[in-house]
């Protein structure tokens, strides 16, 4: 029994301290938002509120992007400094001098400079959605007599997001420090406040305003607990106001990788946000709510299965300034087998279950038909692939296939305007995942294999060839029979 109990106390430590776990715990109350707030916005909202509701998503898309890609960014450099590099230049082996303590000088002087950082992309991505909100929503709006609200909403929703985007160097550096398990609790304690007090608000009555406002309260209340956080974690081992000049040179260290990065997630993700924006303009209310629906679900798994990377990748750049070759390359190889693993079981259980689901959460509106449902859902699995290939690339600042993403975005927009008219569920579909298959292929994997020091074809006997031929069959299975 005492050996149990070690046992026990030695699991629970284990999961406490996990980076992983506790980002799958915050990921998994994103979730919850799915089954208690979606619900109750499908039963509560009228159409148009709910339209706005599934809408809002793709205005802040650029908002959003600036954010996480600056965040992820700040992190790594973070994490880079806490391993004692230099400089902050692209870090690749054996070309950048690095101290066995963390570099504390450095840090400072990057955390002073990514107040600027914050603040003028989160003043950009402010603005982008202020224009993408007018020409999504005012066709809306002149259906109904009192757009008031809805205008309202965007504002507070948009003006929340400044709030939280400016102050993110907060949440940075403490991730940069490899603190990812600290606050991911917290952040899933205060994701899973805000959707307990949402779900009583919306089933007393709250509207579409009410919600928002509850949300974005939250979210500024972060700013205050982020900032405590990080006052802990540092432990006065280096000042927040010491320099409030901003340094050039890592300004410049800063945007030459991030504009970049910045360009290769919009190329990858961007145009099937944009496409949603236009496919509302050729769509009724139900059936664009069906296309939302069933991309949210798998937008939704994506961001579950990338947790184990995203979630080490401070202790992946640290290994890789630190030189530890053989540790960096088993970590990247075992971090995306679950990735792998996460998502051909999760879209498996969209493709075969999804429709099910719907019905327990008593929603109106359906998931795609069978042909256009395993079609995205394929197209979905396949740009999903490259997209984590490209992932292990930029782990060490290294950003590729521009050219290749920026022609693949402009096939996108090609698409939008030629096929959407004619079928529209079809061109979004291809417009929004094609692109990204047709021009990278296997590109990045290529490039990741040299990363880690193994030839792709290995890359792919080993790690790709059982969950693809298993992702295949059941796609041909659910085609065939429909089951």
């Amino acid at each position: 029994m005492a050996h149990l109990i070690v046992l026990m106390k030695f699991l629970i430590k284990c999961l406490w301290e996990s980076p992983t776990f506790n980002t799958l715990v915050n990921k998994s109350s994103g979730l919850l938002k799915l089954f208690l707030v979606f619900p109750l916005v499908i039963i509560h909202f009228s159409e148009i509120e709910l339209a706005v509701w599934l809408l809002f998503g793709s205005i802040i898309f650029i908002s959003d992007l600036l954010h996480q890609q600056t965040s992820l960014m700040a992190s790594r450099m973070v994490a880079a400094c806490y391993g004692g590099a230099v400089n902050l230049d692209a870090l690749e082996y054996g070309k950048i001098k690095n101290k066995s303590d963390p570099n504390w000088s450095l840090l400072e002087k990057l955390y002073s400079s990514l107040r600027f950082i914050n603040f003028s992309t989160a003043t950009v991505g402010f603005l982008v959605s202020l224009c993408f909100g007018w020409f999504t929503l005012s066709p809306l709006c002149k259906e109904i007599l009192e757009p008031k609200e809805i205008w309202i909403s965007l504002f507070v929703l948009i003006g929340g997001q400044f709030l939280s985007q400016a102050f993110g160097r907060y949440a940075s550096v403490i991730r940069g420090m490899n603190f990812v398990a600290l606050n991911s609790r917290w952040e899933a304690f205060f994701s899973l406040l805000a959707t307990f007090v949402v779900t009583i608000g919306i089933r007393n009555g709250f509207g579409l305003l009410e919600v928002i406002l509850i949300q974005q309260g939250f979210s500024c209340l972060s700013i205050i607990r982020r900032k405590f956080l990080l006052n802990f974690v540092i432990k006065g081992r280096f000042s927040l106001t010491a320099s409030s000049s901003i340094n050039l040179l890592l300004i410049r260290q800063i945007y030459t990788p991030l504009w970049k990065t910045i360009i290769r997630t919009f190329s990858l993700k961007g145009i099937s946000r944009l496409a949603v924006i236009f496919l509302s303009r050729f769509l009724d209310i139900g059936a664009l709510n069906s296309v939302l629906i069933t991309v949210k679900l798998f937008d939704l798994l994506e961001q579950f299965i990338t947790v184990p990377l995203t979630s080490n990748v401070p202790m992946l750049a640290k290994k890789a300034v630190a030189g530890q070759l053989i540790n960096f390359t088993n970590d990247i190889k075992k971090l995306y087998r679950y990735c792998l693993l996460m998502q051909v079981c999760g879209a498996g259980f969209i493709i075969y279950f999804g429709e099910t689901l719907l019905i327990i959460l008593s929603s109106k509106s359906n998931l795609l038909g069978v042909g256009n449902l395993c079609l995205l859902a394929m197209l979905h699995f396949l740009s999903s692939q490259v997209r984590q290939s490209l992932m292990i690339t930029t782990i060490t600042n290294n950003i590729i296939g521009l050219k290749r993403l920026i022609l693949g975005m402009f096939f996108g927009a090609m698409l939008c305007f030629i096929v959407m008219p004619i079928s529209p569920i079809l061109g979004f579909i291809l417009a929004s995942y094609l692109p990204v298959v047709m021009f990278l292929n296997i590109y990045p994997l290529a490039e990741a294999s040299k990363l880690i020091l193994i030839k792709p074809n290995q890359f792919i006997k080993e790690i790709l060839i059982l969950p693809y031929s298993f992702f295949i069959i059941l796609i041909i299975l659910k085609i065939t029979f429909n089951v």
